[in-house]
C-alpha cells in the first residue's frame, strides 16, 4: 500500500498519484477514537482505536516516506508540477517531477497499457 501511487513515467518525467483515501481513512480512525473518548466507553476499546491509528500509520505512511522525501527535495528546488487536490477521489493530486530526484528503490515498472 502506498500514498503516492505512479501512473505514468517518461525518459525524462515520473507521475505520482495521490491516494485520497489514505487520508480520508486516517481521519476517520481519528474520529473514532475521540468518539470513544466522550462517549467514556472502556479503556480497552480506546486502546483499539490507537492500535488502529499505529497499524495504519505503519503499513501506509511510512513505506511511502522514501517517495515523500523525492518530493520534498524537488519542492525545494521547484522542479516540481501538482495539479488536483489531495482530498479529491475526481481529481486527486498528482504530482510530476524529473527522474533525477527519483530513486532506484522506490521506481517501480511502469503500468501496463493494452
Amino acid at each position: 500500500m502506498q500514498t503516492f501511487k505512479e501512473i505514468s513515467r517518461t525518459e525524462t518525467h515520473v507521475t505520482y498519484q495521490y491516494q485520497s483515501i489514505y487520508g480520508w481513512l486516517m481521519y476517520g480512525i481519528l474520529a473514532g477514537w475521540l468518539v470513544t473518548i466522550a462517549m467514556d466507553l472502556p479503556r480497552w476499546i480506546e486502546l483499539a482505536f490507537v492500535a488502529m491509528i499505529l497499524a495504519f500509520f505503519v503499513g501506509v505512511f511510512l513505506p511511502s516516506r522514501s517517495r515523500s522525501k523525492e518530493i520534498q527535495k524537488a519542492m525545494r528546488i521547484g522542479m516540481v508540477q501538482m495539479s488536483g487536490s489531495r482530498w479529491s477521489f475526481t481529481n486527486p493530486l498528482n504530482v510530476t517531477l524529473p527522474l533525477t530526484f527519483v530513486s532506484t528503490e522506490t521506481a517501480e515498472p511502469p503500468p501496463e497499457t493494452e
